[in-house]
């Protein structure tokens, strides 16, 4: 990855939060965060942590609401999870460690997700044990938000959960010293929560995986960027004047989009009287969204009391109190339990563009779901003149309605071809499937790529969907090969790049000019593929020395040149 770091912020994170949630990103107009740009354009920025705290009493009551996933006897199927969650538990509460039966109800609300979205790449949450004062009972963000990647609404920022999902491109394996896609705190110190998976809580409990699939929302996207000056009545949006896509949907009761600065002039009065409810509210569109609300805008929280963390950033409270769409309110009762996203929530993301899993694509009634076999295809380790070939499978979900149209093409190399070319375009009826036979028949010794492209007339996937296409080839008759070291000539270090068709043991040693054993670079057993070891010349003078790999039966001695 080459990427350019243009400015560094060791802004430390307060997370706390509302009585269900919080850390409402107040995403500001700042120069002040680090920006990195990526080798594919994308241009990712930590993302910004809230200037200002808001901590909201939970609910005094007991609701006497409960719903249950729907389809929950397909939930911990594993061929039904869309979307792997992957957590990393750390603890920050005075040397308590998480309870068991916390981390079960924790997992157990990835699995739900996981049942909703869809994503090539796993989405990486660190879950923190910690104490967030007596009223907060939990709060989360994702890390990092990026912008200008395929598919992407131009000037416009992402989860980066969401845009490796769009991609299949693992954006948090890019970044230096990133390994998570959400940070989630959840407070040690409370006495009331229930543990339980079946959505029952007691009379004054909190049902712990409903404020776990709360703050997953929020990590995923389910962000706001608009801050207020409530002493000087203005708000403004974005992060450099650039707003979340969670905003590109939000208009004003008139229709009218809050990002629209010529109505409402970034860091402005009216913008501030938009978010206060002061011009009849701020509604969600979006064709899922409206299609799953009665064909209605989707009411967002907008009291007259601007309240920071809460505003803006949650679905209406009254309106959606105990209803299906309940999740993303901005407080929480007692003895109340949700165990789902709801119909608005996996309208409003399909309508971001997030690709939906099962069973958000189940409350949108999807006319067609479009499912493939692979997100990507590697064939490894071929031969040139030994053409291989894989079998990749498109699928019309028995969910679907109607039949999947398509056209599938390749573009880049040569090397790639369909081997049954009357597969490249057809339909697909629900529950059906059609085989495309991918072939790599490579044209030279080097490594390949292409991308399989995909046109569909599904909602669930990015249109078109692009699948990367590689794979390595060797010579004629050859099980490995070892390339000429680069740089060469170089000055005490230089790397020696090498390939091999199958697991075995690589030995690489180093001679002088007169056939001298200098050193041994690598011996031992590698997997299939290409790989890279480095010689380091140190302490040896300049001159011609010679580098020799030996693997099964092949043997393959190289020149390389040291100067000082």
């Amino acid at each position: 990855m080459n990427s350019y770091l243009y400015y560094h912020s060791a802004a430390i994170r307060t997370l706390t939060a509302t009585a269900l949630t919080l850390f409402l990103i107040l995403l500001i107009s700042s120069s002040a965060w680090a920006q990195i740009v990526l080798d594919d354009g994308a241009i990712i920025m930590e993302a910004p942590p809230s200037e200002e705290i808001c901590t909201l009493e939970p609910g005094n009551y007991d609701a006497n609401y409960f719903v249950r996933p729907q389809n929950e006897a397909d939930l911990m199927d594993a061929s039904l999870q869309s979307a792997n969650i992957e957590w990393t538990f750390v603890s920050n509460c005075g040397g308590d460690q998480w309870p068991a039966a916390a981390r079960a109800a924790m997992e157990y609300s990835g699995a739900l997700w996981g049942s909703h979205l869809s994503s090539s790449v796993p989405i990486r949450i660190r879950a923190n044990w910690a104490d967030l004062g007596g009223t907060t009972l939990g709060s989360a963000g994702p890390t990092r938000v990026i912008q200008n990647f395929q598919g992407a609404i131009p000037n416009t920022w992402y989860s980066i959960a969401q845009a490796s999902a769009m991609t299949g491109t693992d954006y948090v394996s890019q970044i230096a010293g990133e390994d998570f896609d959400i940070n989630i705190n959840m407070n040690c110190n409370r006495d009331n929560w229930y543990y339980g998976t079946d959505a029952n809580p007691g009379s004054g409990e909190f049902d712990f995986v409903t404020v776990a699939l709360h703050e997953i929302g929020h990590g995923i996207g389910f962000i706001g960027s608009i801050q207020a000056n409530v002493s000087q009545q203005t708000a403004a949006y974005g992060i450099g004047g650039q707003p979340t896509v969670y905003d590109r949907f939000n208009v004003d009761a008139d229709g009218v989009s809050i990002t629209d600065t010529s109505e409402y002039p970034n860091n402005s009065n009216a913008l501030y009287q938009a978010v206060t409810g002061a011009r009849g509210g701020v509604f969600a569109i979006g064709e899922n969204a409206v299609s799953v609300n009665a064909n209605e805008r989707v009411p967002i929280f907008t009291p007259a009391s601007w309240s920071p963390g809460s505003s803006y950033s949650h679905l209406d409270q009254g309106t959606y109190t105990n209803t299906p769409n309940a999740l993303m309110r901005p407080q929480v009762a007692a003895n109340f339990a949700i165990h789902s996203p709801g119909p608005v929530f996996c309208g409003k993301l399909g309508d971001w563009g997030w690709p939906l899993g099962f069973n958000c694509a189940d409350f949108l009634d999807r006319d067609v779901f479009l499912r493939v076999s692979d997100r990507s295809v590697d064939y490894g380790v071929a031969n040139v003149g030994s053409p291989v070939e894989v079998s990749f499978v498109i699928i019309n979900d028995g969910l679907a309605q109607n039949d999947l149209d398509y056209t599938i093409s390749i573009e880049g190399d040569a090397s790639f071809d369909i081997a049954n070319p009357e597969t490249s375009a057809g339909s697909v009826s629900p529950g059906q499937n059609r085989i495309v036979r991918l072939l790599y028949d490579a044209v030279d010794a080097s490594s390949h790529e292409a991308e399989l492209v995909i046109t569909h007339n599904a909602e669930n996937e990015p249109n078109p969907l692009v699948i990367p296409l590689s794979g390595v080839a060797l010579p004629e008759n050859r099980s490995a090969d070892v390339a000429q070291n680069y740089p060469n000539p170089f000055n005490m270090q230089t790397t020696i790049p090498f390939v091999i068709n199958s697991t075995r043991r690589v030995r690489i040693d180093v001679f002088n000019a007169q056939g001298q054993f200098i050193q041994t670079v690598i011996n031992e057993v590698v997997t299939e593929g290409p790989h890279e070891v480095v010689f380091d010349g140190t302490g040896l003078s300049s001159g011609v020395y010679f580098y020799r790999m030996v693997s099964g039966d092949y043997t393959e001695t190289k020149k390389l040149l040291m100067l000082k």
